[in-house]
């Protein structure tokens, strides 16, 4: 059950049952340098099987979440059951998003750090990331065909009954350039590391610069992993130095921040933590003044000092900036 890349190998060749579950990068929390957290404690589980309840990462490539349970199910020689839940609708999310989702799942949280206080800024997190980058950015074991066959056969699953089942809006249309499933996302990471990688440290923060790695819809429905990408690109750090420092930056050091202000914080979700995220961890206050108090605020003649303005607006209004 091998699947083969130009350059990396997915999950699902290991050539044994032992082999992936004596591998130590599946195995326990006192034995792998602390990468399994529990955060649920005491979750029942009916005799005779493992269930994996699958929400933030979808897919069975690079999971540790997924690996982790393949691994308790072996050493227990027990079926592995995989579950997701499909709720009607959540908050605004749109056909756009839900779409993307449910065929990400026909192809088929833990914190970095150990720090024990919410952090004060990037800076302030950063050195502690990198101090043990190398600890936790390891190769994923592969995942097997699981030995243990279940005692009863799964139905099989109506996708146009899921579909119709959402009450989202779809007035907002599913894109055609982002296909889901991880095969597309990994096939968009060897794009942009062959393509756009080397512009990222200077220009992703000018939109007239094809620059980005235009994975957000990948990470955020978890078909591919971020570690995945961290690791494919870092393998470019003697060619683009600033580039894979840069990215790093973004999709863990700034991703770690956040996931520490929401683990700390107990307000996160409420206007003044979102207020407290804006203003204090991932931008500085700025002396107070009339009208904007505090927020940094992007003017005109600010975006005009960092990119070329009139490009971008006559890139989606043509006819009306055309002089």
């Amino acid at each position: 059950m091998s699947q083969k890349r130009k350059k990396w190998k997915l999950p699902g060749s290991a050539e044994s049952e032992n082999e992936a579950a004596e591998d130590g990068a599946t195995s326990n929390g006192s034995e792998n340098g602390g990468k399994v957290a529990q955060v649920v404690p005491n979750m029942p589980c009916e005799e005779g099987e493992k269930k994996k309840k699958m929400k933030i990462d979808t897919g069975a490539a690079d999971n540790w979440a997924f690996l982790y349970a393949q691994r308790l199910a072996l050493k227990q020689k027990l079926p592995l059951h995989v579950c997701f839940c499909l709720v009607p609708k959540f908050l605004d999310a749109t056909i756009r998003h839900f779409g993307f989702m449910l065929r990400g799942l026909k192809d088929v949280a833990e914190v970095l750090v150990d720090v024990d206080k919410q952090e004060y800024g990037a800076r302030t997190i950063r050195k502690k990331i990198h101090d043990r980058l190398a600890e936790f950015l390891t190769e994923f074991p592969p995942v097997i065909k699981h030995p243990h066959p279940a005692a009863f056969q799964a139905k099989p699953i109506d996708w146009d009954a899921c579909y119709a089942s959402l009450q989202v809006d779809r007035s907002v249309k599913e894109v055609a350039w982002a296909k889901p499933g991880t095969a597309a996302g990994l096939m968009v990471l060897e794009e942009f590391i062959k393509e756009r990688l080397k512009f990222f440290g200077t220009d992703r923060n000018n939109p007239n610069r094809a620059a980005l790695s235009n994975l957000s819809p990948w990470f955020h429905f978890g078909q591919i992993s971020v570690q995945r990408a961290i690791l494919e690109v870092r393998k470019h750090r003697s060619r683009y130095k600033e580039s894979v420092e840069g990215f790093i930056e973004e999709a863990v050091v700034r991703r770690e921040l956040a996931d520490n202000f929401c683990y700390y914080n107990q307000n996160y979700d409420k206007v003044e933590g979102c207020m407290w995220s804006i203003c204090g961890i991932h931008d500085q206050g700025w002396a107070e003044r009339a009208v904007f108090g505090k927020i940094r605020y992007m003017n005109y003649a600010g975006c005009k000092r960092k990119f070329d303005v009139g490009q971008f607006e006559r890139k989606y209004s043509p006819r009306k900036f055309a002089q």
